[in-house]
């Protein structure tokens, strides 16, 4: 917006600077000087009819004078001369007036006020420079007449008026050109304030232009549209001049209205609107606007008030921005997220369950309360029918149940035949209008179940790899549309289910052979000890009888008898230790053994161990070491059966150790377990062979090797008792170096004692011969 030039005192219009530009330019001319014309004509006109017969002259002068000014100040190009030549049209006033006033009553004539005329154009429409040159020559046009008059009176009083006029003029000149100068100033402000307002106009009206992204429709206080920018035309497809002067509540969906109404307990209408915005509350929320098309969309809307400087409402205003899309993947985001949680509830309740009818029973109630629906079955199928018989159904109340024996519908299982494996479902809005049933077909859904009738159909197959389990099925009794969330939580479920199923059928079938087992177990625990039982005493009614044929209580024996007599008493002896072996392992397994109560002191074991291994030992030619403290500890346990465990493996370390060898038993405690260790330097166990020491009847090679007796029994009964104490039992050994046995054990909690003083541990070292 272009501007004239300022003048000293910067104050500039719309039309330039009024005292630059002066009151004889083209566009001043006429509101500026007619009106000052008008009063010298009529002044002139008016001093025609008190002209004396001896200033006719002087009058003649005065109005061609005045003519002629006014005829400069209408004709000449004041635009085109400098600014001070527009000063000597109203100087040049003042001795016309002065003529005038010569040529009516002198001093006295009333057109003497006519030197205010040019003192006041200046005032108005000049500087003070100009107003004070016109003072002067004021002041000279009154003072003139008594300077050639020669009555020293009357050139008194007439200088004195003179002055008098001129003072008063001088006030209101420079009154005049001070209350002029403020509303220059004023209406400097005012015109900036108006260009600033044009120019925040223009720039809200390009705001609302460029922001076209959004809708922006402003009202005044009573709800008229004022303002409906490009962004809302097209998001609502309204041109302005359809809405201009409208309340807006067209573009709002009515139910949404009254339901805001209601909450703020406000009319229904405009205030619902700006209700918050009214009090200076930021509203901002998702509204449904209406469309011209009647399409439905929604928007993210806030509404502000625009206030006066009282702060009270003189309109409001509306910026919307289309969020549809948003909201629709927002909504879209938090159904995948309570599809998930669901599953992953569902998933988790049912694979914890490994009760099949658990599994489905759960799998039922929870997707009918879910989806809403009537009827929820779990059908499991066979080969002769693909949707199978139902194993599991919930039913909405209110509803006849469904018989555990009916049949699926025909079209269903026609349908179900086609449906492939995989992520798969067969989905029915309304079974009388979906083109793929067969009149009688759909017909006969509507009648099924008491005429309550299957119309909306959800049905996903339970495919676990290339097997079929079965269908979950969800029924509704009216049409039902459902949706791609509904249907993929009854196919993520249907997965889930079929494999929750086949996990339980196994579960359940792995249960039904663990105790077939264990009875397989019981009977043969039970046959063993019975055989065994019943071998006992016949065999030791042989060893008896053998016994007293080798002390001759049957007669004399000769060396060939005597010898085969000893064989038979010899494998007796050894198939009794077998027999002996297997009563006390079904003991231990069978958990008829003494409860382990007892405290046990470990080192009294050991050393009770030691002198009845001695006499084992005879003439071999062994080392036997024992480096056992005597304050080892005490475990909770059977004696007997601690001592049995010692002494097996005592006695396996000597059997299998040739001569001049040695056998060791340390004994040490660390935290809250005993360690008792039984080396040896013997034959060895293969290192492959390790890991079966401990199964029944097993007997290493090298002791095969070496033809050494046994009944593969005693390490499994080790291990046995050892367990059944709370402890384990580990081998390390090599071929040709040696076996070590290592068992620990908890001990039992030390009660507090004196303190005492420490004692050297005892060790005992025995060689036998």
């Amino acid at each position: 917006m272009s501007r004239s030039p300022a003048d000293k005192s910067g104050v500039t219009t719309a039309s330039g600077d009024l005292r630059d530009r002066g009151p004889f330019t083209k566009d001043g001319l006429l509101p500026r000087i007619v009106p000052y014309a008008v009063v010298g004509a009529v002044a002139v006109f008016v001093a025609a009819f008190s002209v004396t017969s001896d200033n006719v002259a002087l009058f003649v002068v005065a109005a061609v004078s005045f003519l002629l000014l006014a005829l400069a100040a209408f004709l000449l190009p004041w635009d085109g001369l400098p600014r001070w030549t527009q000063t000597l049209v109203p100087l040049a006033y003042l001795p016309v007036v002065g003529l005038l006033r010569e040529a009516t009553q002198g001093p006295t004539s009333p057109l003497t006020t006519l030197v205010l005329l040019p003192l006041l154009l200046l005032a108005m429409h000049g500087n003070r420079r100009e107003v004070v040159l016109c003072l002067v020559g004021m002041g000279a046009v009154l003072a003139a007449p008594s300077l050639w008059d020669d009555a020293s009176g009357y050139q008194f009083v007439e200088l004195h008026r003179a002055a008098m006029v001129t003072a008063i003029s001088a006030f209101i000149g420079m009154s005049v050109i001070a209350l002029v100068s403020g509303l220059r100033e004023s209406a400097h402000r005012l015109a900036k304030s108006e260009e600033r307002a044009r120019e925040v106009r223009d720039q809200f009206a390009g705001l609302l232009e460029a922001a076209t992204q959004f809708s922006i429709i402003a009202t005044d206080a009573a709800g008229a549209i004022t303002v409906f920018n490009e962004g809302a035309s097209r998001l609502l497809a309204y041109q302005p001049e359809d809405v201009l002067g409208r309340t807006p509540t067209f573009l709002h969906d009515p139910q949404e209205l009254a339901e805001r109404a209601r909450e703020l307990d406000v009319p229904a209408g405009f205030e619902v609107l700006v209700a918050a915005a009214r009090v200076g509350e930021a509203d901002v929320r998702d509204w449904t606007y209406l469309r011209s098309t009647g399409e439905r969309i929604t928007v993210s809307l806030t509404v502000s008030a625009i206030r006066a400087a009282d702060s009270v409402p003189i309109g409001f205003i509306a910026i919307a921005s289309d969020v549809t899309d948003q909201r629709r993947n927002e909504l879209l985001v938090r159904e995948q997220a309570q599809r998930a949680s669901l599953i992953n509830d569902l998933t988790h309740a049912i694979r914890e369950d490994l009760d099949p009818a658990s599994v489905q029973r759960r799998a039922v109630t929870a997707l009918g309360e879910c989806l809403d629906a009537d009827r929820v079955l779990v059908r499991l199928a066979d080969e002769d029918n693909p949707v199978g018989m139902i194993a599991e159904s919930w039913v909405r109340g209110g509803l006849p149940p469904i018989p555990i024996d009916a049949q699926p519908p025909v079209g269903i299982v026609r349908l179900s035949r086609n449906i492939p494996g995989g992520d798969s479902a067969l989905v029915i809005f309304d079974a009388e209008d979906d083109a793929r049933l067969r009149p009688a077909e759909a017909a006969e859904m509507a009648e099924l179940w008491d005429g309550y009738g299957l119309s909306g159909y959800l049905g996903a197959p339970m495919w676990v790899g290339s097997r079929l389990l079965g269908w979950l099925a969800v029924h509704t009794t009216r049409p039902r549309a459902w949706t791609g969330n509904e249907v993929a939580i009854v196919r993520a479920l249907a997965r889930t289910v079929g494999a929750a199923l086949l996990q339980a059928q196994t579960y359940q079938h792995e249960l039904e052979i663990s105790r077939r087992l264990r009875e397989l177990d019981e009977v043969k625990s039970d046959f063993v000890s019975s055989v065994s039982h019943e071998l006992r005493t016949p065999l030791t009614s042989i060893i008896g009888y053998l016994a007293m044929l080798v002390e001759g209580d049957g007669g004399a024996l000769n060396d060939d008898q005597l010898q085969l007599a000893e064989v038979v008493e010899r494998n007796s002896r050894r198939l009794l230790a077998l027999i002996e072996d297997l009563l006390t392992l079904s003991r231990i397994e069978s958990g008829s053994t003494r409860p382990l109560t007892a405290p046990v002191d470990l080192a009294t074991v050991v050393n009770d161990v030691h002198r009845a291994v001695l006499p084992i030992l005879g003439a071999r030619q062994l080392d036997v070491l024992v480096e056992v403290p005597e304050d080892l500890g005490s475990v909770l346990g059977d004696g007997g059966q601690l001592e049995r465990v010692l002494f097996n493996l005592v006695t396996n370390a000597v059997k299998f150790t040739p001569e001049g060898g040695r056998v060791a038993v340390r004994g040490s405690a660390a935290e809250s377990w005993a360690r008792l260790s039984i080396s040896d330097s013997g034959i060895g166990i293969p290192e492959d062979e390790q890991a079966q020491l401990f199964t029944r009847f097993f007997r290493a090679s090298s002791a095969r090797e070496y033809a050494i007796s046994g009944t593969g029994l005693g390490l499994v009964i080790v291990k046995s008792i050892v367990e059944n104490h709370g402890g384990t039992i580990s081998v390390s050994s090599a071929v040709g170096v040696g076996t070590t046995v290592t068992v620990d054990l908890p001990l039992l909690a030390a009660e507090p004692a004196e303190p005492a003083e420490p004692a050297e541990p005892a060790a005992e070292a025995v060689g036998a011969a």
